[in-house]
């Protein structure tokens, strides 16, 4: 009753469609009706881009042979350098080898050792330079402190060579025995010139002399 009694007072809206006679109560109240979905566009790209196309390729012309006429010819290269090796070392090596070997056999071939010739060693003869002539060579005058350039160093009437060698006395010094006479003067009169006495065998001091 009491839901009667809300409806009553609920203003009702008259229906103009309805037919006379029939007039059909309308609720005041309706809910929403939801819009129709909207239709479904489909957009296309304004400036599209076409599609990318292949270019034509050109057919290539065939090409001349130059790498295989090259292999050929380096091939014919190498196969001739090996026959001419082969004939070379037929005709020089392997004939030649048979010919000697067949006139081995029928022939004995005397075989010389080779002469050995002896070398001669020259000896080289070491001159002695000797400046003043006097039998004593520079070196030597050198180690007895004596005047390469004078015979007689020390001026007594014997050279130098004969103080060192035949009497043994000093080349440097006039009298060597220090009696007043020079080594000279003593020699000439037959006294020894290095000491007391006298030169007894002239003979055999010549002879010294004359050797050394």
């Amino acid at each position: 009753m009491a839901e009667e009694e809300k409806n009553k007072n609920i203003p009702q809206i008259e229906d103009i469609f309805a037919e006379e006679g029939e007039q059909e109560v309308v609720p005041a109240f309706q809910p929403p009706k939801m819009p129709p979905p909207a239709p479904k566009i489909k957009i296309e790209p304004e400036d599209a881009a076409p599609e990318p196309q292949m270019p034509e390729m050109e057919e290539e012309k065939p090409s001349f042979p130059w790498k295989l006429i090259l292999i050929i010819i380096a091939i014919l290269i190498i196969l001739g350098g090996i026959g001419a090796g082969a004939y070379y070392y037929y005709i020089f090596y392997y004939l030649a080898g048979q010919e000697s070997t067949e006139e081995g056999r029928g022939e004995t071939m005397d075989v010389f050792a080779p002469t050995v010739i002896e070398e001669k060693t020259v000896e080289t003869e070491v001159i002695m330079l000797d400046t003043d002539f006097d039998g004593l060579s520079d070196e030597e005058e050198k180690k007895l402190n004596t005047s390469i350039k004078e015979a007689d160093s020390d001026g007594d009437g014997l050279t130098d060579r004969e103080e060192v060698k035949v009497y043994l006395t000093d080349p440097r010094k006039e009298d060597t025995d220090n009696d007043g006479y020079s080594d000279g003067e003593e020699v000439k009169n037959f006294f020894n010139p290095n000491g007391k006495g006298k030169l007894f065998d002239l003979k055999n001091e010549i002879n010294k002399l004359n050797n050394e």
